[in-house]
Parts: C-alpha cells; sequence; structure tokens
C-alpha cells in the first residue's frame, strides 16, 4: 500500500495543480469568450471550486481510510467504479496532452525559437516515466522543497504591471448583456473542476484536526493570486488582452521600469516551466492511479510505462497542435461534457459518503443492540 501524504503536502499538489493551466493560454481564451468580463468569470468558477473542494475535503477526513474506488464500489457497484474510473483516466489524460502541448508552446514562445517537437517529447518522456514511477509521497516532497522559491518567481510576474492597470479596461461589466459571461464560463469549464484530482488522492492522506481548515487557507490564497491575475491581465492589456496567447509571459514584459527589471522576466520564465513539469507529472500520476485501480495493480512501473508509450504515440501519430486541442476543449459539445461530468463525480462522491455512513451507523446501531464485542456479533449474523 503507498504511503500516506501529509496535509502540507496535498495542498501543495491542489495549489501546483489549480495553478498550472490557467496562468498560460487560458487568460485570452477567456477574453476571447467573455471580454472585459473574463476576470468575473474566473472569480465564479474560482469561487464554485472553492465551495465544492471544501465540501471534498471534509468528506475526505471523515472517512480517511477510504478511497474513491473501494467507496463507489462498496456503495453502487464495481462495474460502475470501474466505469467511472475509466471516465476519469481520459479526463485526466486529456488534460495531461493540454499540459504537455501548453509546455512546449511555452518552450518555443519562451526560449527557443525553433524546438524539434520530437526531440522535445523523447526528452520529456523519459523524463516523465522515472516520475511517474513514484509515489504521491515523493511528488509531495519535491513541491515543498521547490514551492517558495517557485511561488516568488510567479509573484513578479503580478509586481511588474500592477501600476500600469487601467480601470477603463475592467468597465462597464456586462456591456452586453450576461451572455459573454456565461458563454466564457462554459467555454473554460474545462480549465476548472480542480477538486477532481482530491478524488484519486482520497485515502492517501494522513490528516490532523486543522487539516481542513490549514488546506482551505492554502487553497483560498492561490484562488486569490490567480483571481488578481486575470484583474490585472484585463486591466493591463485591455482589449488586447485576446492577443496575448501566453499571459505568464507577457505580463512580465508589460514593466513600467524595465531598464532596472528589464531582465528579470526570466526569473518567471524558469520558474513557470518547473510548475508545468510538476503540474504535468501530476496529471500523469492520476492517470497512473486510474489504470491502476481499473487493472487491480500493485506497482507503479506498468501503468508508468503504458501511460508514456499512450503519450508518445498519441503525440507522435497525430501531431498535436496546442491550438486545436484549445478549439475542441472550449466547443460547445465538450463544455456541456465537462460541467456535467465535474458535477456529476461531485453529486456521486456525496450520495456515496451518505450511503456509506448510512451503512456504518446500521452495522453500529446494529451492534450496540446485540450486544457483545464485533467478533460475538459476526458470530450472531452467521448463526442466523
Amino acid at each position: 500500500m503507498e504511503k500516506t501524504i501529509t496535509t502540507n503536502q496535498l495542498s501543495l499538489i491542489l495549489i501546483i495543480f489549480t495553478v498550472a493551466l490557467k496562468l498560460s493560454v487560458l487568460p485570452a481564451i477567456t477574453c476571447d469568450f467573455a471580454g472585459n468580463n473574463a476576470y468575473v468569470v474566473s472569480f465564479v468558477s474560482l469561487a464554485i471550486d472553492f465551495l465544492l473542494t471544501f465540501v471534498i475535503v471534509i468528506i475526505m477526513q471523515k472517512i480517511p481510510q477510504k478511497n474513491f474506488f473501494d467507496l463507489i464500489k462498496e456503495t453502487l457497484s464495481k462495474p460502475v467504479a470501474i466505469f467511472l474510473y475509466l471516465i476519469l483516466f481520459f479526463y485526466f489524460f486529456l488534460k495531461l496532452l493540454i499540459a504537455l502541448l501548453e509546455l512546449q508552446d511555452y518552450y518555443i514562445v519562451a526560449l527557443f525559437e525553433q524546438l524539434n517537437p520530437f526531440f522535445f517529447i523523447i526528452a520529456l518522456m523519459l523524463l516523465l516515466l522515472f516520475l511517474f514511477n513514484k509515489g504521491f509521497r515523493t511528488i509531495g516532497r519535491l513541491i515543498e522543497v521547490c514551492f517558495w522559491p517557485l511561488a516568488l518567481g510567479i509573484l513578479f510576474t503580478l509586481l511588474y504591471p500592477i501600476k500600469n492597470i487601467d480601470l477603463v479596461n475592467l468597465l462597464p461589466l456586462f456591456e452586453d448583456g450576461l451572455y459573454p459571461a456565461y458563454n466564457g464560463f462554459a467555454r473554460t469549464s474545462f480549465a476548472y473542476g480542480d477538486y477532481m484530482v482530491l478524488l484519486i488522492l482520497m485515502g492517501k492522506v494522513n490528516f490532523s484536526k486543522k487539516s481542513t481548515k490549514k488546506i482551505m487557507l492554502y487553497f483560498a490564497s492561490i484562488l486569490y493570486f490567480i483571481f488578481s491575475f486575470y484583474v490585472i491581465f484585463v486591466g493591463a492589456f485591455g482589449s488586447t488582452s485576446v492577443n496575448k496567447s501566453l499571459a505568464i509571459g507577457e505580463l512580465p514584459l508589460h514593466n513600467p521600469n524595465p531598464s532596472t527589471f528589464g531582465r528579470l522576466e526570466w526569473l518567471t520564465i524558469i520558474m513557470w516551466t518547473a510548475i508545468l513539469i510538476i503540474q504535468t507529472v501530476i496529471i500523469g500520476k492520476c492517470c497512473c492511479e486510474c489504470f491502476k485501480q481499473i487493472f487491480k495493480l500493485s506497482d507503479n512501473k506498468t501503468p508508468s510505462i503504458v501511460l508514456v508509450v499512450a503519450l508518445t504515440v498519441v503525440y507522435a501519430s497525430l501531431y498535436l497542435k496546442l491550438e486545436s486541442i484549445i478549439k475542441i476543449a472550449t466547443s460547445n459539445v465538450f463544455a456541456i461534457i465537462t460541467c456535467v461530468l465535474h458535477l456529476l463525480f461531485f453529486i456521486l462522491l456525496v450520495i456515496s459518503y451518505f450511503i456509506y455512513m448510512s451503512k456504518q451507523n446500521k452495522t453500529k446501531y446494529a451492534k450496540q443492540k446485540g450486544g457483545g464485542t464485533d467478533g460475538e456479533y459476526n458470530k450472531k449474523i452467521i448463526a442466523q
């Protein structure tokens, strides 16, 4: 059985998983759909994620010994659990493709004028093969070591352009009605629902009495950072925001003091690259965990190899572009599917939790009514 992770490691894994897909191509996409309402869309989406995450963390702490697969298997059925994990596997696999392509695009735009995609994917796959074979506890420790340098590096993206915010770019809200905001909320839903990673981490966390408070404080802090990023992004670029396809790389260049701070954007570039790689590892580990549960595997080696081979084949055979994947992810049909999946898994978790607790309470009441120890109670049941 895999060793448990600490509350601090869970919090940092959730932070990296949450922030990585939201500060690169997503701001421009959101502005394309919602205009200057983009920061309102992000606020609503983040607020929903916060509330649902809060409920899931409470459930995780109430039944720390249960993972999501076993909970569904005991309350609904094993076939339902396998089917749900198949869905989760493809859900995380698509996010993994987006993360990989986003990382490649970031390398091309920020670091290299030309980058052979096959050399890039081969080098990255070797690194991922090594890291996928590790447990979440190892990944959590890695993030603990790297987190504060990464956080300080990314913080520079907000410090540079904050003086150049123009309130005219942020107002008026809903000038064209509510539809642009609603459309932006639905079309960008693929980048939210970050609580889905908690379903994979169920049963792997060593909770304490103050765990929920600590996790939600960390989570609220990163959500506030993301919301602030969107406000500054829209306020700084205005109507040209839709053309800033690499937000995290554009904001440091929007510098009121270029002669003093001009070269520090490289700090952001290096730190953001590390964050994208770590996030790719987290998503890949989620895919591996789904694979392990579906096929009842105990080792990490087999799912790691299968996942890396599958990624390489899909990437090499289809020669995917980030724009084509984003176009699919933001389509009307996919937006509906994503929203439904996010709500479905949350509702199933809550229902399964109450069914499980109801069964536990009935068993406990029956034991108290029948008297005796657990062993004596089981003998009575067998005798009957």
